[in-house]
């Protein structure tokens, strides 16, 4: 017998599509955006890609082409995948996850919560810290912002990292300085018997437990309003160097140091890791170019006091 036309074919139809009898309309990722969220470096995630054909007058057909479209992501830093799928976290943050096949794309997206399970951490204990460490930071007068960083890692198990938008800012007296939830603090003025105020990190480790930190902020006076105080805190279990093009910052064997800048100056950092560290990346209010990546530059613009966490891991 002899067949006629796509639509008969379908009794006999199978997952491989037949040449000249259909048509590709859609391709959907399986699971879809929001879904795969990985602990760790090396932890990896099964995607699947699902075809629609339109199959002749028959109507549409679905079929599972997860081995025969092109796999890739956004950003190789967070994630790889390969021809069969399979998706390999290599450092945090959040990608897509791109599956293309005849000129069709869809997409999903995979995120990594904690860059590396082997050799860093804490010892399984989660770790959180605020910078500027206590009785270091000080506004000159009302108005004047201050940024504080939480640095730490929430599971025990992965590097610190940048946790600055991930917990919570209060600030123990608000007639002396308020904090938003960005950890950027204003001097409100001095308050007699009072000019110091608690800011305080309050953050959720991967078991729910609370886990907070603190620091302070002190209204002084005296000071410049024509010079911005840049802080730099190198984190982490790794050591480097860190230094600034403009001069003023040369971070040696030292946790911190802090440089003079006038105000609206753009600082450009550099981080060097020692022999058997690796860089981790800087807080959120360092620009690097691409953005999210751990690249060894980042400039910060100065229009007031600022602080910068640089991490350093071991491998």
């Amino acid at each position: 017998m002899t067949l006629r036309g796509c639509a008969s074919l379908l009794g006999i139809l199978i997952a491989l599509p037949l040449a000249g009898c259909n048509s590709l309309q859609t391709i959907q990722v399986i699971p879809g955006a929001g879904s795969q969220i990985l602990s760790g470096v090396g932890q990896t995630a099964q995607y699947k890609a699902v075809a629609t054909y339109q199959m002749g007058s028959a109507g549409p057909t679905t079929s599972d082409i997860t081995n025969s479209v092109t796999w890739s992501t956004g950003s190789s830093a967070v994630a790889t995948i390969n021809s069969s799928g399979l998706a390999t976290a290599t450092g945090p943050g959040n990608t897509q996850i791109i599956a293309e096949s005849d000129g069709k794309t869809a997409t999903s997206d995979i995120t990594v919560d904690v860059s590396s399970t082997s050799g860093s951490g804490s010892g399984g204990t989660p770790t959180l810290n605020v910078i500027p460490s206590p009785n270091v930071a000080a506004a000159t007068r009302v108005g004047e912002t201050t940024q504080f960083l939480a640095i730490g890692n929430l599971s025990g198990a992965g590097v610190v990292q940048d946790l600055t938008n991930r917990v919570r800012w209060v600030s123990s007296d608000v007639a002396v300085a308020t904090i938003d939830q960005d950890g950027l603090a204003t001097g409100v003025g001095n308050v007699t018997g009072a000019n110091s105020t608690t800011i305080t990190a309050i953050a959720t480790t991967s078991t729910g437990a609370a886990l907070t930190a603190t620091s302070n902020l002190s209204m002084v006076s005296g000071g410049s309003g024509t010079l911005a105080t840049l802080a730099i805190y190198k984190v982490g279990l790794g050591t480097g160097t860190v230094t600034s093009s403009a001069g003023g910052i040369n971070c040696g064997p030292q946790a911190s140091c802090t440089g003079n800048f006038t105000l609206g100056t753009t600082v450009t950092l550099t981080a060097t890791p020692a022999t058997g560290s690796s860089f981790g990346g800087w807080s959120a209010n360092c620009i690097t170019s691409p953005p999210n990546t751990a690249a060894l530059t980042c400039t910060v613009p100065l229009s007031t006091n600022d602080s910068v966490g640089a991490i350093f891991n071991t491998p």
